[in-house]
């Protein structure tokens, strides 16, 4: 079974949520290996990895974890994912994301994926999800479709935009979370 969890940001503050989002990374897991996954953000590849490993000390002081930067270079990058048990995607914009992964494609990345714990934050989880509201550019659009749902990020509370997305195409889950807060889906 994969495991996947969705966070919708914020990941940098220190609250109850956000301690339980990491707590729930490495849950289950005897020796965590993550593979970061910086291709969304908008900080280079090296500062993404220290920001996050920076993250994961400080929520989880006492657990030994192994990390590594995802390559661009897709067959490296078939074989970074294999040999880690955690793919931590990191927000930003979702287009990257489309673009890398889809040179991969989706039956493969799922094979790839399977019994994992996959972390997909923002425009990660947006990524991850079939069809999204993307607050940036203000519409909705359909994503990568590893897990049939629909989500928006950054989540405040507008009825409008959350009709507009479980209207829109197929009738499909609607995940809608506010900052810190995360969902898992085990499938």
């Amino acid at each position: 079974m994969t495991k996947y969890i969705l966070h919708w940001w914020q990941t940098k503050i220190q609250n109850q949520n956000n301690q339980k989002f990491w707590e729930e990374i490495v849950k289950d897991i005897e020796k965590p290996k993550i593979l970061i996954v910086p291709f969304a953000s908008k900080d280079k590849a090296d500062i993404c990895l220290v920001l996050d490993k920076n993250k994961f000390k400080t929520a989880l002081p006492n657990i030994q974890i192994t990390y590594q930067l995802a390559s661009k270079n897709i067959d490296f990058l078939k074989e970074q994912i294999q040999e880690n048990n955690i793919i931590y995607i990191r927000g930003g914009d979702e287009n990257p994301l489309l673009e890398i992964f889809g040179k991969i494609g989706k039956k493969s990345l799922t094979t790839l994926w399977a019994g994992k714990t996959i972390v997909g934050t923002s425009a990660g989880a947006n990524f991850l999800a079939k069809y999204c509201y993307e607050n940036d550019r203000n519409q909705l659009e359909e994503m990568f479709g590893i897990l049939d749902i629909k989500t928006v990020c950054h989540y405040k509370w507008n009825k409008e935009i959350y009709d507009k997305l479980d209207k829109w195409n197929e009738t499909l889950p609607v995940y809608a979370l506010r900052e810190t807060e995360f969902q898992v889906i085990s499938c």
